[in-house]
């Protein structure tokens, strides 16, 4: 049986690499070909049996050769060596310019490769290096960022996961400032929006070189793939090494990684790209990540023993020598012991899935976390709250919040009376219709305010807190405390941002004193004619918070983001965490914060 180019269609997932510089780029791909298939044994008969060893050929400028070749397989479900599957497999090599990329249909058989990627006596494989993670982050991890796998750096905990996947419509939003910073991404899967991929979607997992797109449609759609990542990757100008906000990016100082304290092993769950990972090798990682516990027994520098012990029992020894090149290059080389011969399999295993880059963590005492082959230090950074919108409250009193009597909501010099006159315009009042706003001052508010905006696309409904400044001189500096009430409020009523829930709250305020404080379009209406603008809504509606207090001024708050040594910077970081914490809340109600001071 031969297998033409033309009837290729495999999963367009690659690993990427550089033929280094100097090398000279004739026979190259014949070389890596060869090369493969010494690594994997694959002969004209055997247990890895050859059928087709394609010439190097052009396609619209890719440079390809495959094999295809078929081996047997154990059967999991039955204890009988005659029983097998007989699979069939493809290895293919594309180049495009001085980059390559591998396909491989089975990630078993990847693992072999990558080994030898920059090694010594492979023709072909010797002259490869990988592609450097900035390199990876810069090309392929851009624009909205759809799926993340992460994977903590922190101390093991029961009130903390160790990794974690999310999904969503941008994750660059939904990234928790303070919870977060202790997890880096492992993997991503971005809008690239490359030239020549049908689907903007890549995947992305830049410390193991490696990318994935999706199913093949036909030779077309894998050929048109393979060159646009080459292609993108000679664009690929400078390295980003921390393309994502919020995360953990490498440690600093990783010649001082000493003293391992805890070992394990990433659960099936986080791995990410391998939709063909053998039934084996997935429930042996089980067994070890869940039931597992390495028990460190000596430690000198970064390198440790360990104790492997599986469901209380102790399957044998294990000695990891470390080798720290860099935060982004850590190497170990595994040796050990079986404690009795029956063991020697299971105790084997454990060690393959050890030596794995993507699959060992390491905590150390002196601050690091040994993930993904890369040094990872637990550092606190101070996040800035950038929801801070600045307000034109000239001509009212900020320290005033509400005016005497309630009745005269817009016709006096209050922060009440500015959100009815102004709201949602910041700048100039009256300037554009001011949507459905409805006051519910009172012992059990929902808000002082509730607006809706029924003009957007999709409307936007808000929840507003007012809370009057402590100070109206020019130069009052930045208050922690001043925001402290009125930030647990706005947390408080959360809740409320439902519509069935905001709709019971808005009934029983009919017949009360702030009943008829409502207004449509700055013009006074009832309760019952907003109450059926909110049925209108349906379930498709923004949420947000809003904060009102102009306590911070703009040109203060610039002066401390200059100047991070001031006190009114130590007072802004303050601040930037009170208001985090409050936004970490609001995105947990599907809602954003906006916070409005003083120009």
């Amino acid at each position: 049986m031969s297998t033409g180019l033309h009837k290729l269609k495999p999963y367009k997932s690659f690993l990427l690499a550089k033929v280094k510089d100097g090398v000279d780029l004739d026979g190259i791909v014949q070389q890596l070909l060869d090369d493969v298939i010494t690594i994997l044994k694959v002969k004209e008969d055997g247990p890895r049996k050859l059928i087709t060893k394609s010439p190097p050929e052009s396609d619209a400028g890719l440079h390809v050769a495959y094999i295809h070749f078929t081996e047997e397989q154990p059967v999991a479900w039955i204890e009988d060596d005659s029983v097998s599957n007989l699979v069939h497999q493809l290895v293919l090599v594309c180049r495009r310019d001085r980059y390559v990329g591998l396909c491989v249909s089975d990630n078993r058989l990847r693992t072999p490769i990558v080994r030898r990627i920059g090694r010594p006596r492979m023709a072909g494989l010797s002259s490869l290096e990988p592609i450097n993670p900035g390199f990876m982050n810069a090309a392929f991890v851009r624009g909205i960022t759809r799926t993340l796998w992460l994977s903590g750096t922190h101390r093991r905990s029961t009130v903390k996961a160790d990794s974690k996947i999310l999904s969503g419509l941008n994750l660059r939003d939904a990234l928790n400032p303070l919870e977060d910073q202790s997890y880096y991404f492992t993997a991503a899967r971005s809008n690239a929006d490359i030239e020549g991929l049908r689907s903007p979607v890549v995947g992305a997992s830049p410390r193991g070189s490696r990318i994935w797109v999706g199913v093949s449609t036909d030779w077309a759609d894998f050929r048109d793939t393979a060159a646009g990542v080459l292609r993108q990757l000679k664009k690929t100008k400078k390295p980003i090494q921390a393309p994502l906000p919020v995360v953990a990016v490498s440690a600093v100082d990783a010649k001082k990684v000493a003293d391992a304290f805890d070992v394990g092993l990433v659960p099936p769950e986080g791995v990410t790209d391998d939709p063909n990972i053998d039934p084996e090798t997935l429930a042996a990682l089980e067994r070890w990540s869940y039931g597992g516990d390495f028990r460190i027994t000596k430690t000198d520098g970064a390198s440790f023993e360990v104790d492997m012990v599986l469901a209380g029992i102790s399957v044998g020894i294990a000695t990891f020598e470390v080798t720290v090149e860099s935060a982004e290059n850590v190497h170990w080389a595994i040796s050990g012991k079986a404690r009795t011969a029956a063991q020697q399999e299971e105790h084997r295993k454990a060690l393959d899935l050890c030596n794995n880059r993507a699959w060992l963590k390491v905590w150390y005492d002196s601050g690091q976390t040994l993930s993904d082959g890369a040094l990872f230090e637990i550092r606190h950074r101070d996040m800035p709250f950038w929801g801070f919108q600045w307000g034109n409250l000239d001509g009212f009193d900020i320290t005033r919040e509400k005016p005497d009597p309630l009745d005269e909501i817009g016709r006096q010099d209050s922060l009440f009376c500015w959100v009815q006159q102004f709201w949602p315009n910041l700048s100039h009042p009256l300037k554009i219709p001011g949507g459905w706003l409805a006051c519910d001052d009172g012992s059990m508010e929902i808000a002082d305010f509730i607006h809706l905006d029924e003009r957007a696309h999709p409307p936007i409904l808000s929840l507003i807190h007012v809370k009057g400044a402590g100070s109206d001189r020019e130069h009052r500096g930045i208050s922690v405390s001043k925001y402290e009430v009125v930030t647990g409020q706005a947390v408080k009523n959360l809740r409320s941002l439902d519509r069935l829930l905001l709709d019971a709250g808005l009934r029983s305020g009919i017949g009360t004193k702030v009943g008829d404080l409502v207004w449509h379009n700055r013009r006074r209406t009832g309760r019952r004619q907003m109450l059926d603008a909110l049925a209108r809504l349906g379930a498709e509606y923004q949420r947000r918070i809003v904060i009102v207090q102009p306590h911070v001024k703009k040109t203060i708050y610039e002066e401390a983001r200059a100047h991070p040594r001031s006190l009114d910077a130590a007072r802004l970081q303050q601040l930037d965490t009170l208001l985090l914490s409050a936004e970490a809340s609001a995105h947990g109600a599907g809602a954003s914060l906006t916070v409005i001071g003083g120009k």
